[in-house]
């Protein structure tokens, strides 16, 4: 039988880590989220956007296809990656691991790691 409870913390910040993941895998899964990231405009849904053959819908779709979504997040993360890399070899190795987990970000108390294993490539990190 399984824990059913969670964290608030972690509760508090799901939200943040769903978009933040979304957001690293690109403008396809953003798109597909649809009206997550994407919200229709007053119009659109005045024109109807439930049933794709309404006007409203059709808008929404066109809107869809022209939108474009920069991969900041993505060049972010990498770019933070490779300065670890650069400053701290041990350390980037572990924060690559990290940050990479889940084929996106995960919070760090949701990749796998333990306490103990953690506290112990921080430390080969900086001892080298």
């Amino acid at each position: 039988m399984g824990v059913d409870s969670q964290n608030p913390m972690y509760q508090l910040f799901l939200p943040d880590w769903d978009q933040l993941r979304d957001t690293y895998r690109g403008e396809r899964v953003v798109k597909d989220a649809n009206l997550k990231y994407l919200p229709a405009t007053a119009g659109m849904i005045e024109d109807g956007i439930q049933n794709t053959n309404q006007l409203g819908f059709k808008n929404y779709t066109a809107m869809k296809v022209r939108a474009r979504f920069p991969d900041s997040v993505r060049e972010a993360v990498e770019a933070t990656i490779g300065k670890a890399r650069e400053e701290h070899h041990g350390a980037g190795i572990w924060w690559h691991t990290l940050l990479r987990r889940t084929a996106g970000i995960a919070p760090p108390w949701n990749v796998g790691f333990g306490l103990a294993a953690l506290s112990e490539s921080r430390q080969t990190a900086t001892n080298g």
